[in-house]
């Protein structure tokens, strides 16, 4: 039987390359994909910290490029060679939810590198509906920013409608807050604040020169609050999943503002809110989770910010490692020292 490499996850903080068979094609509509690129999410740290509880022995990764290897003979819409984009989330199609276009809380729905083996591997089986393709025009290392950009996509769509004079505060200047204020400069509003506690991170955004974007630390949104100018905001956005930062964002709120949490906390972090704020502001608290419906648009998004030069890995501080130094990667990626590790799994 031919093996692979494949990175487990073995507990807390415990991870793997270890030799294991290629999986096999199980179902008629199964695609199996030859991975080329794969890279690291927030989540895949905490999934180390032992926040999913996962079992032992799962090959962890959901952020998937690669190519076609083989297709179930139900397949129609892919060939083997065609360069694909894997979305890590699976929906039955046919629940309560999904009928009601909500398909990242389908009662029966599967995701790779967390449930189901994921992409740290040479290989992974994926559905074929689960699958985007590629443009040609569209290099794999650049593609495979399309589903943590997805993930960002349905965040400001949570924090939407916009108007001319919204202050929005980001909290967070790794990859996907980063990419948020790329994203939102484009916007017609007053003004976006970067908020990091890392200077590596707030120089690397700094650096992109986004227009209407400016880049602060904690301490400056404290100050402010302090002096009492400016300091509130109509849109909040946590890509932390920290206590502090998320009690930090609550607190300059303006009247009727919104606080979209999407950072990945643990099940047991609790926040101190007062409750009269949220009464006589007429405050909003929603979350943002996954990328439901919206990996088509990250695809056009991506490609249109590689096309305009927008993805210049060395300014957004993001590298390549082979998948043998992956304890590198993660030490960098963890220690802030990138914004995004990726993978190379296949030299082809």
């Amino acid at each position: 039987m031919s093996t692979m490499d494949a990175l487990k996850y073995f507990g807390k903080r415990e991870l793997r390359l270890v030799k294991t068979p290629i999986p096999e094609i199980s179902y008629p509509t199964d695609v199996l994909v030859k991975v080329e690129f794969a890279s690291i999410c927030g989540s895949d740290l905490k999934i180390t910290a032992d926040y999913y509880h996962l079992p032992s022995g799962i090959t962890i990764g959901h952020e998937i490029v690669g190519t076609v290897e083989q297709i179930g003979h139900d397949c129609k819409r892919f060939k083997p060679g065609d360069r694909v984009i894997v979305n890590p989330h699976g929906y039955c199609e046919a629940c309560d939810f999904c009928l009601q276009e909500l398909p990242h809380f389908c009662k029966h729905s599967t995701s790779l590198g967390f449930y189901l083996d994921g992409g740290f591997s040479e290989y992974v089986v994926s559905k074929e509906n689960q699958l985007l393709l590629i443009p040609i025009d569209l290099p794999f290392d650049n593609a495979v920013l399309v589903q943590p950009t997805a993930c960002v996509l349905h965040s400001i769509s949570r924090g939407a409608p916009f108007q001319q004079k919204d202050r929005i505060l980001i909290m967070g200047a790794g990859y996907i807050g980063t990419i948020a204020a790329v994203l939102l400069s484009e916007y017609d509003v007053a003004k976006i604040k970067v908020c990091d506690i890392c200077p590596l991170r707030r120089l690397s955004t700094k650096n992109l020169n986004l227009r209407n974007v400016t880049i602060v630390e904690p301490n400056d949104l404290l100050n402010d609050i302090q002096v009492k100018e400016s300091y509130e905001y109509d849109k909040v956005f946590d890509y932390t999943g920290d206590e502090d930062a998320i009690q930090l964002g609550f607190n300059v709120l303006a009247k009727r503002g919104k606080l979209i949490l999407f950072g990945v906390m643990k099940e047991s972090s609790l926040a101190k809110f007062k409750l009269s704020y949220i009464l006589y502001k007429e405050l909003t608290i929603t979350g943002s989770i996954g990328n439901p419906d919206t990996m088509e648009a990250s695809l056009a998004q991506i490609r249109r910010l590689f096309h305009a030069g927008l993805l210049n890995f060395e300014k957004l501080n993001i590298a390549t490692f082979p998948i043998s130094n992956y304890q590198k990667a993660f030490d960098s990626f963890r220690n802030h020292k990138l914004k995004k590790a990726l993978f190379k799994l296949n030299n082809s």
